[in-house]
C-alpha cells in the first residue's frame, strides 16, 4: 500500500469518526431538548375523556415537550392531595381544578407562578381567549394573576314540572313566601318532599346553598370581609335565608336524607341547588325532561327588578413554581386556551360552561345552546356570578360554619340568632 493510499484511508477513517461523533453529539443535544411535564386534571369521567383528546393532540404535535397526564390522585379532597404532593415535592408542573380560595393558600406558600409577572404575553392570551374582563373581576390576589379560568359553573334550582302545575304555578316561585305557599300544596308527608336541601357538612357544601342564596338576596354583596374575617350572615339577607331553611326542616318539608333524582322522579318539588354538571346525565336518564331550571329564591323584601346573583364554582389552571420548564409549560397553556376548538370541546364533552365572555354571542356555541337550553340557562348567569372568596383558610371557615351554624339549624338545636352569635366571633378569631 503506497503512501497516497494510506493517507486516503486514514482520512476516510478520521472523517467517519468525526461524523459519528458529530451525529452522536447532535443526538445528545436533541435528547437534552426534550422535556416531560406532569399535568394533573380533575378526576371526573366526562372531563377525563375531554382532556385525553386535548393531551393526545399536544403530544403528537410537540414531540420535544410531552405531557405526562394524570387525574388528581384519589384520597381526600383534591386540595388535600395537592398539599400533600407539595409537602413531598411530588407536585405536578401544571394543574387544573384549583378554586380561588385554595389558590390564595397556594400563593401564601409561594407555590404557584404569577403568570402575568412571568410571561409578557399573559394579557394578550386573555384577550384572545375572551376572558380578560372575567379575570379582572375577582381572580387577582394582591394585584397579581396566578390562574387561567377553566370553567364557570353557576348555581340554579330545579323544580318538577308536574308539581309546579299541582301548585297552580306556570313558572317557579321567586320569593320564600311564594315557595312556602306552593310547598303546602304539593307536600305529602313521607311521599313528596317540598324541598331537597343538602344537609351534609362537607366543607365545600355551603358554597352552593348558604353563600349562593346570600349572593342572590343581597345583589352580590360579599358574605365575608377577606381582610378581617367578619361574616355578614347576621344581616337581613343572611337571616332571611337561614330562617327559611330552618322553617323547611321544622315543617318536615325538607328532611336530612339522600333522595336520588327526587325532582326527576316527581317526589321532590324543588332541589336546592343544582349544578350544570347534572344536566347531561339527567337528560339521558329522563329524556322527557320533567324539570325546570330556575334562579335562586330571594326574600320577600327583594324587589323583582333587582338582579339576581349566583355563586359560581369556578376553577382554573395554574403552574407550580417547581415546574421543570416554565417556558414549555406556558407554551402548552397558550396552545390550549388559544384554540377555540379546545373550548367548544370542553363544553360539548362536559356540559360545563367555559369561562368566556362570548358564550352567548359566538356562533360556534349557538348550536350547543339550541340543543341544550338547560345548560344555556346556567351560562346566561355567568355575568352575574361570583367565585369563591379568596381566603387561604377556606376549609377552616367552612368547617366552623357547618359546626356552629348549619348543622344546629338543620337539626333544630339552635335558633338562627343563637347560631350566628356563636359562629361569627369564632370565624373572625381565625384572622387574629
Amino acid at each position: 500500500m503506497n503512501k497516497k493510499t494510506i493517507f486516503l484511508f486514514l482520512a476516510v477513517v478520521i472523517l467517519l469518526v468525526m461524523s459519528s461523533t458529530f451525529l452522536f453529539s447532535a443526538a445528545q443535544k436533541e435528547e437534552a431538548k426534550k422535556v416531560t411535564l406532569v399535568f394533573w386534571t380533575q378526576p371526573n369521567p366526562l372531563s377525563e375523556k375531554t382532556w385525553k383528546s386535548a393531551v393526545d393532540g399536544w403530544n403528537v404535535s410537540h414531540p420535544n415537550v410531552q405531557l405526562d397526564w394524570k387525574t388528581i390522585p384519589t384520597g381526600g379532597s383534591s386540595e388535600e392531595i395537592i398539599l400533600t404532593a407539595l409537602a413531598t415535592q411530588t407536585q405536578p408542573d401544571i394543574c387544573t381544578n384549583i378554586f380561588s380560595g385554595f389558590l390564595a393558600q397556594l400563593v401564601e406558600n409561594d407555590a404557584v407562578v404569577a403568570l402575568d409577572q412571568e410571561f409578557p404575553g399573559f394579557w394578550d392570551l386573555t384577550k384572545k381567549a375572551k376572558m380578560e374582563n372575567i379575570i379582572k373581576k375577582g381572580w387577582a390576589i394582591d394585584g397579581k394573576y396566578y390562574e387561567l379560568p377553566m370553567y364557570c359553573n353557576t348555581m340554579m334550582d330545579w323544580y318538577n314540572k308536574d308539581l309546579l302545575k299541582k301548585a297552580g304555578l306556570d313558572k317557579p316561585p321567586r320569593t320564600y313566601s311564594e315557595f312556602m305557599d306552593a310547598a303546602a300544596k304539593v307536600f305529602v308527608p313521607g311521599e313528596v318532599f317540598a324541598a331537597e336541601i343538602n344537609y351534609k357538612t362537607s366543607w365545600w357544601s355551603r358554597w352552593f346553598d348558604l353563600e349562593n342564596a346570600y349572593y342572590a338576596a343581597s345583589g352580590g354583596k360579599p358574605y365575608i370581609d377577606v381582610k378581617t374575617g367578619r361574616l355578614s350572615f347576621d344581616d337581613r339577607y343572611g337571616k332571611a335565608y337561614l330562617n327559611f331553611v330552618a322553617e323547611l326542616f321544622a315543617k318536615k318539608y325538607a328532611e336530612p336524607v339522600d333522595i336520588k333524582d327526587g325532582v326527576l322522579k316527581g317526589i321532590v318539588f324543588m332541589k336546592h341547588p343544582q349544578g350544570p354538571w347534572s344536566v347531561k346525565g339527567a337528560n339521558e336518564r329522563f329524556p322527557d325532561k320533567p324539570y325546570v331550571v330556575a334562579k335562586t329564591l330571594v326574600p320577600d323584601f327583594v324587589p323583582a327588578s333587582q338582579q339576581i346573583y349566583t355563586f359560581a364554582d369556578t376553577k382554573g389552571m395554574v403552574m407550580f413554581e417547581a415546574c421543570k420548564d416554565k417556558e414549555a409549560a406556558w407554551e402548552f397553556m397558550k396552545w390550549y386556551y388559544s384554540d377555540i376548538k379546545h373550548i367548544t370541546g370542553w363544553l360539548e364533552g362536559t356540559g360545563q360552561a367555559p369561562a368566556r365572555e362570548d358564550l352567548m354571542t359566538n356562533p360556534l356555541f349557538q348550536e350547543y345552546w339550541k340543543n341544550n337550553p338547560e345548560v344555556a340557562a346556567y351560562a346566561k348567569m355567568i355575568p352575574y356570578s361570583i367565585p369563591p372568596a379568596t381566603i387561604p383558610n377556606t376549609v377552616e371557615v367552612h368547617d366552623l360554619i357547618n359546626l356552629e351554624l348549619w348543622e344546629p339549624i338543620i337539626f333544630g338545636k339552635k335558633t338562627v340568632d343563637e347560631a350566628l352569635n356563636d359562629l361569627i366571633p369564632k370565624v373572625q378569631a381565625l384572622w387574629k
